[in-house]
């Protein structure tokens, strides 16, 4: 994403210039830089950017090189562009200029490790020890930074938040949500992972104690052609961050305004929501969920009416707050005559005094005790 660059690149992909960031507000944040050049302030998955000095273009992205890495992207290590110069042994590489492999002549004028010749074991060089003609040399294999495909079950990298933005709960930790992975993952620290071969790829469990597990951004590696990520056409929880579906009215039958547009109402997600054409999102975390700018100038913003996925936690009517574990219906204040809980449930963690239900990993529903100060539904009693 380019958040570090620190460069000075102030020209777009297309060759416009950029715009002082100084004075302009970002995702409600004012921006003091004295300088154009091309940057990254609200994460963009595409990297740096910037506002153009073109009034028909109001920002375009930036090319900025990768950085070349210390270790290979596979075994091979065919795109190999760094800068080791020594063997496995340690013996100093010769120069490749003017070498000839396979009937070519190499013209690079240095010498770093590589592999001109597709060596199954990876980079190599000539060395200037004249009993050793040539010898591999000892680079690491990167993390996995990207997937090959839409599970991504072999990702390795360090994306540690998820598409709303939540942190994700350390693997090792089984608070706010108990989980069966500490030992499986236990040295994963926090990263997005995909243990259990989820349709949509790598996710994590996060610590908002509200949402027990959302999807993570990752991207596909590069000369990967696959479908994108399919919309997400319900909300996990209340406020809904994770919705990229395609509702574009309020639900009080308001058409919702683009969101790159600023007529009739003005707002500070232009840049952030702009693929995102005019359907509802959450990108301000509004308590009631997803929302949208509306093309009435009488009404600036509204709420939609967004679906709940069928995972959503709803109250039972039980509770154990005289004796912890000891749960009793709340009319009749006598005990459950039977029980369906979830793994390792219940466990009592800081006050989780009421009984809910959930759909748990393995598709079926199961209770759960949680803090009774959550914003769930509850289930009707028949009469």
């Amino acid at each position: 994403m380019g958040l570090a660059y620190n460069g000075t690149v102030s020209t777009t992909i297309t060759g416009r210039n950029c715009k002082s960031w100084a004075g302009i507000t970002i995702n409600d944040e004012l921006q003091t830089a004295q300088h154009n050049y091309c940057r990254n302030p609200d994460a963009s998955s595409n990297g740096p950017w910037c506002f153009t000095t073109d009034p028909d273009v109001f920002w375009e992205f930036c090319s900025i090189p990768l950085c070349a890495k210390e270790c290979l992207q596979n075994t091979k290590g065919l795109a190999y562009k760094g800068t080791v110069s020594t063997t496995r042994t340690g013996h100093n590489c010769k120069s490749w200029a003017g070498i000839s492999i396979n009937n070519e002549i190499q013209t690079a004028q240095h010498n770093y490790c590589r592999n001109p010749d597709a060596d199954p074991n990876g980079p190599w060089c000539f060395t200037s020890n004249p009993d050793i003609l040539w010898e591999g040399c000892s680079i690491p294999l990167c993390a996995k930074d990207c997937k090959d495909n839409q599970l991504g079950v072999d990702y390795t990298g360090t994306v540690s938040t998820t598409d709303t933005g939540r942190t994700c709960q350390n693997w090792s930790e089984t608070y706010p949500h108990s989980h069966d992975f500490t030992e499986k993952l236990a040295d994963q620290q926090n990263y997005c992972r995909n243990p259990d071969n989820e349709p949509l790829g790598p996710w994590c469990y996060t610590t908002d104690y509200e949402t027990r597990w959302e999807y993570c951004t990752v991207p596909f590696c590069d000369g990967i052609t696959i479908s994108p990520k399919p919309d997400q056409n319900c909300r996990m929880d209340q406020q809904g961050k994770n919705y990229t579906g395609k509702i574009n009215k309020t639900r009080f039958g308001q058409s919702c305004q683009a969101w790159i547009s600023l007529v009739p109402n003005k707002h500070p997600f232009t840049v952030k929501l702009a693929d995102d054409e005019n359907y509802c999102r959450n990108p301000d975390t509004e308590l009631y969920g997803p929302w949208c700018y509306t093309t009435d100038p009488g009404t600036r913003w509204e709420y939609c009416d967004v679906p709940y996925c069928g995972d959503i936690e709803v109250w039972l009517g039980a509770r154990d707050l005289q004796r912890d574990g000891l749960f009793t219906w709340n009319n009749s204040s006598t005990y459950l005559d039977f029980t369906d809980w979830g793994p390792k449930e219940p466990n009592g963690r800081y006050h989780e005094d009421c009984l809910a239900t959930y759909l748990y990993r393995d598709g079926k529903l199961h209770w759960n005790d949680r803090a009774c100060a959550r914003r769930n539904f509850f289930v009707c009693e028949k009469r």
